[in-house]
């Protein structure tokens, strides 16, 4: 047994202990400094703070703030369209709320400026979209200057939501190399008789049944914009994020259910073919989104108008040959349990807001 001696214990001990003062000491020194630059960097930070709030600053600077933020959303969005102008249905509103007010020669100068390189680099039938995105980047510029409504910022948020969650999809699309589309079909043809596959033969072999309603299919994210336009400025933002969260908890079910519909399983010769397509089938979010648009609208006319789009959206999504039946089948009681989330959320905070109100009146006849 070795037994340590005494002396070489405390030495070791004494080594410590100084090595521990060091420490303390080279803390209390930082801390020192901290406290000595503190007054220095909230000044500071207080200073940017200042600077970026659009609303301090005056309206020359919040001018060149939002023409930056502007001319950046520009760049990127022009190079969306350019790679896939098929999820810039959402720009198609800047049009109508850009005219709300005057238009002048200038604004029309510089909608023909933010068109040019869609124009450029696609082909004349791209007129229109280029138009349109020309004109919601300028209603998104008028509306962070202050110039427009709130609502003129929807268009061009509701594009780049849309994009990133197309982009997300399509990352997640590795997570699931196989999909269930032959389990899809079987099941299709046992419970409706394989209506999923009648109707995308019969509408693909129609043009003029087929053109419609792949219209009324890719016209989702406008009709997305005007539902929300529609919306007072309380219950907008809780709409525009209830429709985010059905897009969110939808994911997981993609995963568990990874089917990308027959449009994408099927070559011209009718073989069945494994896709890269996204998973994006059960349950199907254009139906859900469409529904809740429906009855989480308060306008009557608009309300009956999505009822009619929310119908027309249901076929397109089998004859476009996105979607299963029971895509459509499952999209109902999701789209159900949303709109119960949203109608309880809009209860309570108009409950908020009516103590708010109610508050003062009750102090004033005290």
């Amino acid at each position: 047994m070795r037994y340590t001696s005494h002396a070489a214990l405390s030495g070791a001990q004494q080594e410590n202990a100084a090595l521990t003062t060091l420490k303390r000491s080279r803390a209390t020194d930082l801390l020192d400094l901290a406290h000595r630059q503190e007054p220095l960097l909230v000044n500071l930070f207080a200073h940017v703070r200042a600077r970026i709030r659009l609303g301090s600053c005056s309206e020359h600077d919040r001018a060149l703030v939002a023409a930056a933020v502007s001319v950046l959303l520009w760049l990127v969005a022009s190079t969306i369209v350019i790679t896939n102008p098929a999820v810039a249905a959402a720009v198609l509103v800047g049009p109508l709320l850009l005219m709300r007010k005057r238009v002048t020669l200038r604004d029309c100068a510089v909608v023909a400026v933010l068109s040019s390189p869609v124009l450029v680099f696609q082909s004349i039938f791209m007129a229109p979209l280029a138009v349109a995105l020309g004109c919601a980047i300028l209603a998104f510029y008028r509306a962070l200057v202050g110039k427009m409504a709130r609502t003129g910022l929807l268009p061009v948020t509701v594009f780049f939501l849309e994009s990133a969650f197309c982009v997300f999809l399509r990352s997640l699309r590795k997570l699931t190399p196989l999909t269930i589309d032959s389990q899809m079909v079987a099941l299709d043809a046992k419970w409706f008789h394989g209506l999923s596959l009648a109707v995308w033969h019969w509408s693909t072999a129609h043009l003029y049944v087929w053109l419609p309603f792949e219209t009324v299919y890719f016209f989702l994210p406008c009709a997305i914009v005007l539902m929300l336009d529609g919306h007072e400025r309380q219950t907008r933002g809780l709409a525009g994020m209830t429709m985010l969260a059905m897009g969110i908890s939808a994911v997981p079910i993609y995963m568990h259910f990874p089917a990308v519909g027959p449009a994408h399983v099927y070559d011209s010769l009718g073989l069945f073919v494994e896709s890269l397509a996204v998973c994006n089938c059960t349950p199907s979010l254009h139906v859900a989104w469409t529904i809740f648009m429906w009855r989480a609208t308060p306008c009557s006319r608009r309300r009956t108008a999505l009822g009619i789009f929310a119908l027309l959206t249901a076929i397109s999504t089998l004859t476009t040959g996105e979607h299963y039946v029971i895509d459509l089948c499952a999209a109902v009681p999701f789209a159900a349990f949303w709109v119960v989330v949203y109608r309880a959320a809009s209860a309570l905070k108009q409950k908020e807001l009516g103590k708010v109100v109610e508050e003062p009146a009750f102090a004033l006849g005290e």
